[in-house]
Parts: C-alpha cells; structure tokens; sequence
C-alpha cells in the first residue's frame, strides 16, 4: 500500500508540475501575440484556437486569402522572435498549440 500513495503522491507533483509549465508557456505565447499586429494575431487565434482553416478566416475578415496567409506566417515570426529572442518563427498544430518546431 505505501507504495501506491508514493506513486500517486509522484504522479500529483508531476501533474502538478506539468500544469504549471503549460500555463507558464501560455502566459508568454500571450504575451508575444501582444506585441504583434493585432489582426494579424486575431487570424491566428482565429487558426489555431478556433480551428478554422485560413480560407474560412479569410471569409470571416472579408479579407484576400494570400493577406490572411501572409498576416499568419507575420505573426508566427513575430510569436518566434518574442519567445526566442531572434528571428526563429514558430510552427503550431491548430487547435492545440503544441509546437512543431
């Protein structure tokens, strides 16, 4: 029995832990997509937190659909060089936000 309360007791922390670091890197994923134009960072919410493809946020805006892939990929270099200091842009699974690198 003790064992299962230490493996239980482990598996919380690690919960826990992964918790706290997900949210840390949704505070700065935030925090970078306001330091970008905001349409810009409006179709990639649109993209990968709404799940819609780029031709339907391009019929949402009312926008040209190469403005709203050119808007998308501006943004994800303005995501990258905020988390990463230099000029690396960033591929993200829609719906998820888990990076691809």
């Amino acid at each position: 029995m003790p064992r299962t309360k230490r493996a239980s007791s482990q598996h919380d922390h690690d919960d826990a832990e992964h918790r706290a670091t997900a949210q840390a890197w949704a505070d700065d994923l935030v925090r970078a997509l306001d330091k970008c134009d905001r349409l810009d960072a409006t179709m990639v919410g649109l993209v990968y937190v709404g799940g819609l493809t780029h031709s339907l946020v391009a019929q949402r805006l009312a926008l040209p659909l190469d403005q709203v892939n050119t808007g998308i990929a501006r943004a994800m270099q303005c995501i990258g060089q905020s988390l990463t200091g230099g000029g690396t842009a960033l591929a993200l699974r829609p719906t998820t936000g888990t990076v691809l690198e």
